[in-house]
């Protein structure tokens, strides 16, 4: 009974500790005076991650919608929607650990940028998570920041473009050859082909080591203490496909918990492929010495950078490593596979596309089109962006406000402004005002490249540049994406050598119509959702054929 009375007191002191987080967190929320939204785990809390999704289906089943802004990816689900509702540019999430205010207006993107540079917020908790394999660019901040990214961003420069060029317009003949003898048949692995030639292209630009477009690469890295092997692309795809799970458990604890499913397992190798590659890799780069220096790419860096411990420590090297290896390949091959199969179902933008790549491109072979015709490409270039615009892999920007700050900003789109606690997280909610019909028209929600497109008097084309804060599917400001350049070039070059010369369309199922086979496959698109990014849950439903033309 003892026992018992002091498991029934820890209980309650833990209950009060519970509700008293809760209750002084909501008490600093209605100073605010936007809406409030109560969760019971902290938006980072690993545990609430994997349980949240889940959670929300079950009670949206009998009519429960409490969880429909508090789990893992709502800001795809639902856009703009809760703000249009609410009638508000922000609302407030408050939980036992942290308040996180969610804001949905370009000016308060901007007042957070601002802030940054001033020292008022900095990186929040959300960004915790992408340690999974050491300190990096994604997780600094200060003197750290400033470090890492001075080491690492030289490396994203015209030189590497070029290469990234070149690869991408060699992988994409390679892909679509593979497409184009499917014939009839159609190619339903669109996702995975393009996860493959994501892989390729950071590998080629970023690392120097070039592969062949081989859908089902041979397992060539065998791990010392399994008598399995792993191809390190696999072993990249197993970890992002399962990266909320690696966070929760740890990566250093897979191998242990090995004996409880053969997936633990086999995660457990995929992790130690990656590490033993990225260690090859550097260890031969090393060896490698000035040849190395010449290529000027991100290997370039972190070899140098690993040779001086002042620059980056060895698990700052292997974190950044897979952060710019997972930047550079989920997000691009997210979006491209969105891409490819929104092309399916528009015929009139492939038709519009093609028209410019046709004009712009001289040369029957691709190996004859020049680098600097890129940047003639601003259609091919829109359909990137009207794609990022709706389906960006990444939900938000999450920034804290720093302690010792007195950062003010406005939450109603510039009529007041309100003082914002140190502590507090903010997420800027890019999802909500890039489909925002205030900002973006009636059509918000519609895929619609050429929207981005502006015909001058003299009747040349002009890739429209929004207002600041409306587009930031690249994060702005002093941290806005060091591969967003190496990733359009990657674009425009796969774009070019595949729909120059190519088309694709959805295959009907049966006796559909057209419309009806656009609104099956518009359902393959819309039923996308979170894991470490946003992505098709099921791409495979999405059955493609590809013909000359």
């Amino acid at each position: 009974m003892a026992l018992q009375g002091v498991f029934l007191a820890g209980f309650a002191i833990l209950l009060v500790y519970y509700v008293g987080c809760i209750l002084r967190n909501y008490l600093a929320a209605r100073k605010l005076g936007i809406p409030i939204i109560i969760l019971p785990f902290d938006n980072v809390n690993p545990i609430w991650l994997l349980l949240a999704g889940p959670l929300h289906r079950l009670l949206k089943r009998i009519g429960i919608h409490h969880l429909r802004m508090g789990h893992l990816g709502w800001e795809f689900e639902e856009k703009a929607g809760p703000f249009l509702e609410l009638g508000c540019n922000a609302l407030i999430q408050v939980t036992p650990g942290a308040n996180w205010l969610n804001v949905a207006h370009p000016g308060a993107l901007t007042q957070v940028f601002q802030a940054e540079r001033r020292g008022d917020v900095d990186r929040g908790e959300g960004t915790n998570m992408l340690k999974i394999f050491g300190p990096n660019i994604s997780t600094a901040s200060g003197a750290d920041w400033q470090r890492q990214r001075k080491v690492t961003a030289a490396a994203f420069n015209e030189r590497t473009n070029r290469v990234v060029w070149a690869e991408s317009l060699k992988q994409g003949e390679d892909m679509v050859g593979n497409w184009l003898a499917a014939g009839e048949a159609g190619v339903r692995s669109t996702a995975d082909d393009t996860r493959l030639f994501a892989m390729n292209i950071i590998m080629r630009g970023g690392f120097g080591k070039a592969y062949d477009f081989q859908p089902n690469p041979p397992s060539v890295t065998k791990s010392e203490d399994t008598s399995s092997s792993m191809d390190y692309r696999e072993a990249m795809n197993l970890i992002i496909k399962n990266a909320i799970l690696i966070i929760g458990i740890g990566p250093d604890n897979l191998e242990k918990l090995g004996f409880v499913s053969s997936k633990l397992k086999t995660l457990a190798q995929a992790v130690y492929t990656f590490r033993q590659h990225i260690l090859d890799m550097l260890e031969q780069g090393q060896k490698e010495g000035k040849e190395v220096e010449s290529r000027g790419n991100l290997l370039d860096a972190l070899v140098r950078a690993l040779n001086n411990e002042k620059q980056l420590s060895r698990s700052e090297t292997m974190g950044n490593s897979f952060i710019y290896t997972f930047g550079g390949h989920d997000t691009t091959a997210h979006s491209l596979a969105f891409t490819f199969v929104l092309l399916s179902v528009h015929p009139e933008v492939q038709g519009w596309m093609r028209e410019e790549l046709r004009r712009e491109l001289n040369g029957q072979d691709s190996k004859q089109w020049q680098y600097d015709a890129h940047s003639r490409l601003k259609r091919t270039l829109a359909v990137q962006y009207e794609t990022v615009r709706l389906y960006d892999p990444v939900l938000g920007i999450v920034r804290a406000v720093t302690e010792g700050s007195n950062f003010h900003m406005s939450l109603d789109g510039g009529k007041t402004s309100v003082r914002i606690p140190p502590g507090t997280n903010i997420t800027l909610n890019i999802n909500a005002i890039h489909a925002h019909p205030q900002f973006w028209g009636a059509d918000a929600l519609e895929w619609r490249p050429q929207r981005w497109i502006k015909t001058e008097d003299n009747g040349n084309e002009e890739l429209i540049v929004p207002e600041k804060g409306l587009f930031t599917a690249w994060s702005d400001g002093m941290r806005v994406c060091p591969g967003k350049k190496f990733g359009q070039v990657e674009h425009l070059g796969l774009m070019a050598s595949v729909f120059r010369d190519h088309a694709v369309e959805a295959a009907a199922e049966g006796d559909e119509t057209l419309a009806q086979t656009k609104d099956r496959i518009m359902g393959v698109v819309k039923d996308s959702g979170m894991t470490l990014n946003v992505a098709m849950y099921h791409p495979e439903k999405a059955k493609l054929v590809w013909k000359r033309c």
